[in-house]
């Protein structure tokens, strides 16, 4: 006893040998138009006198600064790094008790 025969094509639409029905496609769209090129240069025009604007504000404040920063008096500060004397804290290596201790 065997099945009946499908219903429709046989073989099923993407079973079997490929069928290759070319059919040209119509021309919906237009030919593009000259490019225009407003938009780089107003970007341009706006952007690289920022640009160069910045950059000599940048030079500026890097060639006119001193080094050396002043309290408000007009003292110069001076940083003294003391090697000789130990840190105020010390660091506890012990390790902590098994169970939380609490003091009165």
């Amino acid at each position: 006893m065997s099945y009946p025969p499908p219903h429709g094509p046989w073989p099923p639409p993407g079973y079997g040998p490929p069928h290759y029905s070319y059919q040209p496609v119509q021309e919906y769209f237009e030919e593009p138009g000259p490019l225009d090129n407003r938009n780089l240069i107003v970007l341009l025009a706006i952007g690289l006198p920022l640009l160069l604007l910045s950059a000599c504000g940048a030079l500026f404040f890097v060639l006119t600064d001193d080094g050396r920063p002043e309290t408000r008096g007009g003292q110069t500060v001076q940083t003294q790094v003391v090697e000789d004397s130990p840190p105020d804290i010390q660091l506890n290596l012990n390790p902590p008790a098994d169970g939380p201790t609490q003091q009165p």
